[in-house]
Order: structure tokens, then C-alpha cells, then sequence
């Protein structure tokens, strides 16, 4: 039976395949409209549009690449290992919540308890960083209190 911290693995993944297949698809529609694009009697019009397509499929490829970098954030964590110290992959259980150190994804629930999933370079990724349980630490002027890293 797969733990929650698999589930949250599993959840990232599924993020970032959704974000690829959302930039690739950008980026094919894009080519496909300016493979239809035929040039106008009015050439102002043809480069401009030509000009907008290149903004967009920029836009897309960068899209593209964060998701290829978040992809070997994820390739880093191994689920089946566990830490005392807060890294990349720990599930930290503390008295404001429940997070998960991967990429930047945001809320999740899984069997009914809520979970955030975060970068570690993150402002409050950063704060979690090397802490063990029983850490404290102040953030956003909330206390927080390391109950359990797993």
C-alpha cells in the first residue's frame, strides 16, 4: 500500500506532466497556426502576427524548461528514504500543517488531511531546512513547532 509520502510524490509528478503537456500543446498549436499562416498582400499584418507567435512559443518553452527543472528536482527524491533532518523529499508534520519539502505545487489532500506541498528554496522551505523535530521557528509571525519528520 503506497504511504502518504508516495502519494505526494505521486501528486508532484502528475503536476509537472500536466504542466509539460499544457507547454507542449502551446507550443504545437503555435507552430500549427504559423504553418497556416499564409502572407498577406499586407505584409505589416503577416509580421506581426508572426512576431506574437514567437512571443507565445517563447513563453511556452520557458513554461517547457521549469517543468523539465522541477523534473530533476523530483528525480532527487527517493520516497522510501527517511531523515531526522528536514531535506529535499522529508514530510514534516508540524502544529501548523502538514508539508512536503519537493517542488512548488501548493495544497493537496490525501485520506482527508491537508498537505503543502513546497520547493525547497521557498522562503518557509528554507526555515524547515536541516530541522529536526522539536525545532521551532517563527515565519510570517506564526511559531512553528516540528512535530515529526519523515
Amino acid at each position: 500500500m503506497p504511504s502518504v509520502k508516495d502519494h505526494l510524490f505521486n501528486a508532484c509528478q502528475e503536476f509537472i506532466d500536466k504542466k509539460i503537456k499544457s507547454a507542449q500543446m502551446g507550443i504545437d498549436e503555435l507552430q500549427e497556426s504559423a504553418d497556416t499562416e499564409t502572407k498577406s498582400s499586407v505584409g505589416d499584418k503577416y509580421e506581426t502576427n508572426r512576431a506574437m507567435i514567437h512571443i507565445e512559443r517563447e513563453k511556452f518553452s520557458a513554461q517547457l524548461l521549469e517543468s523539465q527543472k522541477m523534473q530533476k528536482v523530483m528525480a532527487q527524491i527517493k520516497t522510501d528514504k527517511q531523515s531526522k533532518k528536514v531535506a529535499l523529499g522529508s514530510l514534516v508534520m508540524t502544529n501548523l500543517g502538514n508539508y512536503y519539502i519537493a517542488i512548488a505545487v501548493g495544497k493537496t489532500k490525501i485520506e482527508g488531511k491537508d498537505y503543502f506541498i513546497i520547493s525547497q528554496a521557498s522562503p518557509i522551505g528554507q526555515q524547515f531546512s536541516g530541522k529536526t523535530a522539536g525545532s521551532e521557528f517563527e515565519f510570517n509571525k506564526r511559531k512553528y513547532k516540528i512535530q515529526e519528520v519523515l
